[in-house]
């Protein structure tokens, strides 16, 4: 009598098991991919959301001293227009000069901030970070935030990558009060 009890509870237990394995037929619409960014997009986000977005030097939003913030004239632009809000799709991009005699000089890199789902990178604002450096195969006339790395060049682009003394998501999250970003506010 135990014998059947235990296995028909066995027998409830992997058939339970079994149906909660099953994978639901799932629409096309609950089955979207996380967002990707193209070449297009990247190319459009060259709007400048105030003048103290330009010529950006030293630390004026108190997150830490490098060598960005010692070495470079940045600018700062996005495909989010003033007083956006950040959504999925959003881009920023910081394109950092040497800084020459307190002028703009060469171009050196580009920092990319991409807004992914709300499920991406929860520790790091849901953002993709890219850093590109300055290629002199690059037409930034037509690209002006670079050539859009392959999702597979996970040192130049990831969830975080090791930007010394810190990581992209580590200094980000100091500005995780103001949506993970330094200079702006969005909505």
């Amino acid at each position: 009598m135990k014998f059947r009890f235990t296995t028909k509870i066995f027998l409830l237990f992997l058939l339970l098991f079994s149906w909660a394995c099953q994978q639901e037929s799932i629409s096309p619409d609950q089955n979207a991919t996380s967002f990707i960014l193209t070449q297009e997009q990247l190319d459009a986000a060259t709007l400048v959301y105030r003048n103290a977005d330009l010529s950006v030097t030293g630390a004026p939003y108190n997150h830490r001293e490098n060598d960005s913030t010692r070495f470079y004239i940045r600018d700062i632009y996005s495909n989010v227009p003033a007083n956006g809000a950040l959504t999925t799709g959003s881009i920023i991009t910081i394109r950092a000069y040497e800084k020459v005699n307190n002028q703009r000089g060469k171009l050196k890199l580009i920092d990319i901030m991409v807004k992914h789902e709300s499920s991406y990178n929860t520790i790091g604002g849901n953002f993709e970070y890219m850093r590109l450096k300055y290629s002199n195969s690059t037409d930034y006339t037509q690209h002006p935030n670079g050539i859009l790395p392959d999702l597979l060049q996970t040192d130049i682009r990831g969830i975080d990558l090791v930007v010394s003394p810190e990581s992209c998501v580590t200094c980000h999250k100091k500005a995780s009060r103001n949506s993970f970003i330094f200079s702006r506010s969005f909505r």
